[in-house]
């Protein structure tokens, strides 16, 4: 298990690297650091977490809104 979790700038930077603004950063550490104390990751690398969480983060904002027409009676 995880114990050691990043510091606030370590995630900042790495953060830059991935292309993750500061407060996506934030919800990223807010999510892992719940994950590590309720013991539901076993996730060994933060830094790949944190790719995979920027990786998901860019599919969902890529994707378009569903366009629907007014219901019409």
């Amino acid at each position: 298990m995880i114990t050691n979790l990043p510091t606030r700038d370590e995630l900042l930077l790495e953060a830059a690297k991935t292309g993750l603004s500061e407060t996506e950063a934030d919800l990223f550490l807010s999510n892992y650091k719940w994950r590590v104390e309720t013991g539901r990751t076993t996730t060994v690398s933060w830094r790949r977490a944190m790719a995979v969480w920027a990786a998901v983060t860019r599919a969902c904002k890529a994707q378009q809104p569903v366009k629907t027409e007014p219901y019409d009676r």
